[in-house]
């Protein structure tokens, strides 16, 4: 899943910027144990990624006990730093013959749950992050943004990250953020690296469908002509 959040950001110079931050997040994850932190995110802003997380754990759970997949766990310390399901019992149970099945069960689970997780995660911010019962929600959130920032000719450059949407335009003096509904989004903030738009988990779906358009301005410009 932290692959796919990650593959969300298009600015090359933020994928640099938070690829160690990434990796250190799955590292701290697999040594810890816990998810907590990823679940707060997802529950804030991405809160069908998050049922859908419920789902898999559950879904999970499920499957090992109709296979009969047991871990035994110990600890003779303070239960408060205890770290039950860490890549540390991991390695640990590798030693243990008697363990050998359950373990291969669970790394080949492992590896099919990572995989539907990266394409659900993928699939999610790049199509499915707007009302699924209002099917006109993103066309509509899509003009309301062209119109706050003079239209698409008057666009810069644009970039999406898994939360909002940094734009630059040619002349500020068109701009009115009034134009956009205040529930589509939560904060804008002028920077150095322009316009930081919060949209939220529709803010990719954004980005794609300002590209398209982008696209298309050289082919208008010369039928115009």
């Amino acid at each position: 899943m932290l692959a796919g959040i990650y593959g969300v950001y298009t600015d090359k110079m933020e994928r640099r910027r938070y690829r160690l931050f990434f990796i250190l997040a799955g590292l701290v994850s697999a040594i810890s144990g816990t998810l907590l932190p990823l679940e707060i995110f997802l529950l804030v802003s991405a809160p069908l990624l998050f049922f859908f997380h419920l789902l898999m754990t559950g879904s999970i759970f499920a499957l090992f006990e109709a296979l009969n997949v047991y871990l035994g766990y110990t600890f003779s310390g303070n239960p408060l730093t205890a770290t039950p399901g860490s890549i540390i019992d991991m390695i640990v149970y590798w030693r243990n013959v008697d363990l050998m099945k359950s373990l291969l069960i669970i790394v080949l689970v492992g590896s099919i749950t990572g995989l539907l997780y990266l394409a659900a995660t993928t699939y999610y911010f790049r199509k499915g992050a707007v009302n699924l019962v209002d099917v006109n929600e993103l066309e509509h959130r899509l003009g309301a943004f062209l119109a706050s920032v003079g239209g698409i000719d008057n666009i810069r450059m644009i970039h999406a990250a898994p939360t909002k949407l940094t734009v630059q335009v040619y002349d500020r003096s068109v701009i009115d953020f009034s134009k956009i509904h205040h529930y589509d989004v939560s904060r804008i903030v002028e920077t150095r690296a322009g316009y930081s738009l919060s949209y939220g988990a529709p803010s990719h779906m954004l980005w794609e469908e300002v590209m398209k358009l982008k696209k298309q301005l050289p082919i208008v410009e010369t039928k115009s002509a």
